[in-house]
């Protein structure tokens, strides 16, 4: 069975139409707290693990240091991660190929115009530059993309789709926007 968990509080970034704007200055859980609600999960036989939903993995320390604690810890569940790709650090590729049990997922909404008129001016090569360190590093990774009505027809050309494959994507995931007022 497949679970999503959300134990991250904080984002760096405030994408235009965010689900969770207004609401991203928590803390992120701390390695017990995730340890004690992965532990739950698997007693109910849930060996995959989506932390997901509000807030940013690398956001922070404490974040960062639960997540791979738990992974750690965890080396039979899997998890995957969705992250903005901004925060990720060196250190932070270090351990995630250390840990072949945690899977990122990497966001991008289209093209860099629409991209970069989402999420902020610059992120898309950011994100496109990061990819290309992951897929260097021969790492296992993807991308999603959050699907609106002006990203819409760009997610799903082919010429996106192979673009992130040329990038090493290995999986894809489309979200659909669900927004809770107008952007």
């Amino acid at each position: 069975m497949d679970a999503i968990v959300a134990p991250f509080g904080g984002c760096n970034l405030r994408c235009r139409g965010c689900y969770y704007a207004g609401d991203l200055q928590g803390e992120s859980a701390g390695p017990q707290r995730l340890n004690a609600i992965v532990s739950q999960l698997k007693a109910l036989d849930v060996y995959h693990v989506f932390p997901a939903g509000k807030g940013e993995p690398f956001h922070d320390e404490r974040g960062r240091r639960a997540l791979f604690a738990v992974a750690c810890r965890n080396p039979q569940m899997f998890f995957t991660v969705y992250s903005n790709g901004t925060n990720i650090t060196e250190q932070d590729l270090n351990k995630l190929k250390a840990h072949p049990n945690v899977l990122p997922i990497i966001s991008i909404d289209g093209p860099q115009p629409i991209n970069d008129w989402r999420r902020g001016a610059g992120l898309y090569e950011k994100v496109i530059g990061l990819m290309g360190c992951v897929h260097a590093r021969g790492m296992f990774f993807g991308f999603i993309s959050t699907v609106f009505n002006q990203n819409l027809d760009a997610v799903v050309e082919m010429g996106f789709i192979e673009q992130m494959a040329g990038l090493g994507c290995q999986v894809g995931y489309y979200s659909l926007f669900v927004a809770p007022r107008r952007f």
